[in-house]
């Protein structure tokens, strides 16, 4: 069995468990964060954020700080008794084991400080910065939005909908109509990410998986999407959507679950296409931004 079989599988696990959206932030916070690597200060990107995730369930880390055992002894660290690593995939897909600050002793306390913040206006990033207005919107992500320049049409509505070239514009329905409702705010931004990254299909010229059934290449680009959301969501602190939103029988999660895992069943390489195809959408998105943000590119 190779790596990626390995990783396959264990994804597979994850999603048929219903236990937690891997691709998410694992933890609910009103600040939230993606995993970061501590000596480069660069985030992890494609399918590595999503192993992360899983393994900070598995071990119950709070930190977004990893590093290889190398890296955290230049650092000044060394592995705690029984630390347990996680292996991510290196650009020449090679397995890299890396650990959570959580495994690590040494003078890392400033690392592993979780924001107490119980209201998101109160949120704010490592400087400092308050992350969300008054008024409930959240900084960078608006910037991003405006930004990317797309035709974003917010309106009183029942449905969320990206209409593709020629028409080529986004409807969403109003922040207060999220507000008042079950996703809150932060269902809000997680749809208009979720848009926006449909958007950026023609704009990329992304396809799904030609080989593939009409109905199998739509919930291939809805699995892109998902996750370029979570990314994106993550990159602006915006905290995830509760599990029992995800797992709610009429969400995206559950209504195209099956068809992912049929075609990782199948093909042990299309989680790895589809992450990395969502980081691509992200790096594009956020590249769009002229200042502030363009420093939370995943990498």
């Amino acid at each position: 069995m190779t790596m990626r079989d390995d990783i396959n599988r264990k994804v597979i696990e994850v999603l048929k468990s219903k236990s937690v959206v891997p691709w998410q932030q694992p933890w609910t916070d009103a600040v939230s964060t993606m995993p970061v690597n501590v000596l480069t200060g660069i985030m992890y990107r494609d399918i590595n954020p999503i192993l992360l995730r899983i393994g900070d369930v598995e071990q119950q880390h709070v930190s977004k700080w990893w590093g290889t055992e190398a890296q955290w002894k230049l650092l000044g660290g060394r592995l705690l008794p029984n630390a347990k690593g996680v292996e991510v995939c290196t650009a020449t897909d090679k397995p890299c084991l890396v650990y959570n600050s959580d495994c690590v002793g040494g003078d890392f306390g400033r690392l592993r400080r979780v924001p107490n913040v119980q209201s998101l206006t109160d949120a704010t990033d490592a400087q400092g910065t308050h992350l969300w207005t008054k008024e409930g919107r959240n900084i960078k992500a608006e910037k991003v939005i405006k930004a990317i320049g797309a035709d974003f049409r917010e309106q009183h509505c029942d449905v969320a909908q990206y209409h593709r070239p020629p028409l080529d514009y986004i409807i969403l329905p109003l922040l207060e109509q999220f507000r008042h409702g079950r996703a809150g705010v932060e269902g809000y931004y997680s749809t208009a990410f979720h848009e926006l990254c449909h958007y950026s299909e023609a704009q990329m010229g992304w396809l799904a998986d030609p080989g593939r059934s009409v109905k199998e290449r739509y919930a291939l680009g809805e699995w892109r999407s998902e996750i370029c959301s979570a990314y994106l969501c993550a990159a602006c602190g915006i905290p995830p959507l509760k599990n029992d939103i995800n797992f709610d029988p009429r969400s995206n999660y559950s209504v195209y679950l099956k068809h992912w895992l049929r075609m990782m069943s199948e093909d042990s390489s299309m989680v790895f296409r589809i992450a990395k195809a969502a980081s691509d959408a992200v790096t594009f998105l956020l590249a769009k931004s002229k200042r502030g943000v363009c420093s939370h590119i995943p990498a």
